[in-house]
């Protein structure tokens, strides 16, 4: 080794030696997804040594720990692991095409509703979530006030989603906004600057595995969307991850919902090409109609019917807490909830004994969709 050449890390360098090593690098992608690491193995093995459960032990010890200890000790693994460098308006041509494009198709389509649901996928520290909530408000001005905005913000790094619920940014964060529309929607907290209430209200922020974790959920509020961002995450995952992604992803939206993606994205194709027998299908729209560097946008085409309203029920047997009965009922709650209308849970006191109801007589022993 010559002089010139940085003096290696004896804890790193053992760990990269160790048979176990391989073992614990498959583990670790398979539960976090991040098949960026499967030939970085020193770039993996300098994360493990930073953490401080994790540093100094042989691969052994280290997936003992992380077995044992659970959520913690994973927690600080991907923190390492994970890079939060965002800003807000990041790739402005992106929001440009939300500006011009997907975002007033929403705005018609919802209009009798008037609610709009959006996920961020891979959200970081939240910037991008609330600058989707900067412009739907400006989009609508003083109209937004009769609007229903529900925007999920979702991440595996749990430090990014307690950066992005406290809305505290500093000036590097803020590069990409113009001084006026920064003077007005955020206030100054010292040296910093806090996102105001008004954009911050709109958003919720939900520790989510996309690997891991189920969706489409309707108990997480990942089902019946208009519009899914999933900028910058999927350059990490491989490719049977990305094709099983882009499935769930279609099935989270309603019909005519848009699905977008980064613009410099690896696997695009996985997306223009996933589901082709699709029905009533999608059409994909992206290029010089929106703006080069704008991203990869799809939207599912509207069937001829309208989409279902948000107030249909799935219907479960339980046993009535009003009468106290060991009877055979059925506890409703809304499907597809609105943002104004949180899921009810089936032991609330929205829950209704639907005996002698005429209507169900015919569906006894099944779950039934139908309407309030």
């Amino acid at each position: 080794m010559s002089a010139a050449e940085p003096m290696a890390d004896p804890g790193v360098s053992g760990l990269l030696s160790d048979p176990e090593f391989q073992k614990l690098k498959e583990w670790i992608i398979s539960t976090t997804g991040l098949s960026y690491y499967a030939d970085k193995d020193r770039d993996l093995a300098t994360a493990v040594g930073r953490c401080q459960e994790l540093g100094g032990r042989p691969a052994r010890e280290v997936l003992e720990v992380l077995n044992r200890r659970g959520g913690p000790a994973l927690d600080r693994l991907v923190e390492e692991l994970t890079i939060g460098e965002t800003f807000f308006f990041r790739h402005l041509e992106m929001f440009h095409a939300l500006r011009d494009h997907v975002l007033p198709d929403l705005i018609q389509r919802r209009a009798a509703l008037r609610s709009i649901r959006i996920w961020s996928a891979g959200c970081s520290v939240g910037a991008e979530p609330y600058s989707l909530s900067i412009l739907l408000h400006d989009l609508l001005g003083d109209a937004a006030r009769n609007w229903s905005f529900k925007i999920v913000a979702t991440d595996i790094n749990r430090r990014f989603l307690a950066l992005a619920r406290a809305g505290v940014y500093d000036t590097w964060a803020l590069r990409g906004m113009d001084p006026a529309l920064l003077q007005r929607t955020f206030h100054r907290v010292g040296a910093r600057w806090r996102i105001n209430d008004l954009y911050r209200e709109a958003v919720t922020f939900r520790h989510h595995n996309l690997v891991q974790d189920k969706f489409p959920s309707i108990e997480h509020e990942l089902s019946g969307l208009d519009l899914i961002i999933c900028r910058n995450v999927i350059i990490y995952f491989d490719t049977a991850t990305n094709r099983r992604l882009a499935d769930q992803f279609y099935r989270s939206l309603v019909p005519g919902g848009w699905l977008a993606v980064g613009h410099a994205e690896p696997h695009t194709e996985i997306f223009r090409a996933s589901r082709p027998s699709m029905r009533p299908g999608r059409c994909c729209t992206s290029g010089p109609q929106m703006g080069k560097g704008a991203g990869f946008f799809l939207r599912m085409r509207c069937p001829a019917q309208p989409a279902l309203p948000p107030n249909y029920l799935l219907l479960r047997m339980r046993r009535c807490r009003q009468c106290q009965r060991r009877r055979k009922f059925r506890i409703g709650f809304p499907l597809l909830p609105s943002p104004d209308q949180p899921l009810q849970s089936p032991s609330c006191n929205r829950s209704q004994c639907w005996k002698d109801c005429r209507r169900f007589r015919k569906y006894p022993r099944r779950r039934t969709l139908v309407t309030w």
